[in-house]
């Protein structure tokens, strides 16, 4: 369970931006209710916490949101006179004659801080900080901006994490820590008195609050994001498969060109056995032949001499 400990703000809004002119507010268990009459302050609290938790600024400009150098507070008595109109009319000429009680302040920097002690949802004990400055330039023009934001976390064991906004979300990070979205902290949590009637806005500024709060502009997005991969997904799929088509056609070639390959090769090899037959065969034959060449060139010579037997006799 998350719970607020205390929350110190300095140079925010009415609060100075001097040591002394520090204020802390520790909230109560389980319930702190904070009154005081009108300038007090119990806005910029509030405006403190949404802006630290949220990053919202009351009308959005940090400008508004920083503690003016450009004024100096001085008490003002006003005589309280019977008539209220008398009052009014006391108070317009002393505008009027420039004695509001206001002086120019020599600073040319103020700083501001808000520093916030909570336990987060682990149960973790966490300070967040954010500073903020504004200052003069010369040709008289305000710049305010923000420094560096941190959080500690102090974890049961006793150690000190620290995450600066240099290397981190500050805002992603303090919501998961608080577990509670920023919708819901903006806008009912640590909602600004000036925008505490929107619940009987018009009807689409409501729905667009609620869908914040809801999340469902994260949902609609999401939806969105999850068509488009399935999208993705089909065309990736009718790829696959059209290739897993083709592999089988490939394979299916490569096994009937293997067969072929196979049985060409068992033709080879009878081939060459009956090469080999006939190579022998051939030398038979070819032996036999000269074998008959040389009984025949034997016949021919009996044959020749034979010729010449009866002439012998005859003589």
């Amino acid at each position: 369970m998350v719970l607020l400990h205390q929350l110190m703000v300095r140079g925010v809004r009415s609060v100075g931006c001097s040591e002394e002119e520090t204020q802390v507010i520790r909230f109560l268990d389980p319930l702190t209710i904070i009154s005081g009459p009108n300038g007090s302050g119990k806005t910029s609290l509030i405006e403190a916490l949404n802006f630290i938790t949220t990053g919202a600024l009351p009308s959005g400009k940090l400008a508004s949101f920083v503690h003016s150098f450009r004024v100096k507070d001085r008490e003002i008595k006003f005589p309280v006179f019977p008539r209220l109109i008398d009052t009014a009319v006391f108070v317009l000429n002393t505008i009027l004659n420039g004695a509001l009680g206001i002086a120019v302040s020599r600073k040319a920097r103020v700083d501001g801080m808000i520093k916030l002690q909570f336990t987060d949802c682990k149960g973790r004990l966490c300070v967040a900080t954010k500073r903020v400055n504004a200052t003069m330039s010369k040709v008289g023009k305000l710049q305010c901006k923000s420094d560096e934001f941190n959080i500690q976390i102090t974890t049961s064991d006793g150690q000190v994490r620290s995450l600066s906004s240099k290397v981190a979300d500050f805002q992603k990070e303090i919501i998961n820590l608080i577990g509670v979205p920023a919708a819901i902290l903006d806008n009912v949590i640590f909602c600004h008195q000036e925008e505490s009637d929107w619940p009987l806005t018009e009807p689409k500024e409501l729905k667009l609050r609620f869908d914040r709060i809801f999340q469902l502009t994260r949902f609609v997005k999401a939806l969105e994001i999850m068509k488009k991969m399935k999208k993705d997904c089909e065309g990736q799929l009718a790829t696959i498969l059209e290739k897993q088509s083709c592999k089988e056609m490939i394979i299916k070639s490569k096994a009937k060109y293997l067969r072929q390959r196979e049985s060409c090769e068992n033709l080879r090899r009878d081939s060459k056995e009956k090469i080999r037959s006939l190579d022998l065969t051939l030398k038979s034959c070819a032996e036999t032949i000269a074998n008959s060449n040389e009984h025949i060139s034997k016949l021919e010579n009996l044959e020749r001499k034979s010729r010449f037997v009866p002439h012998l006799f005859s003589k």
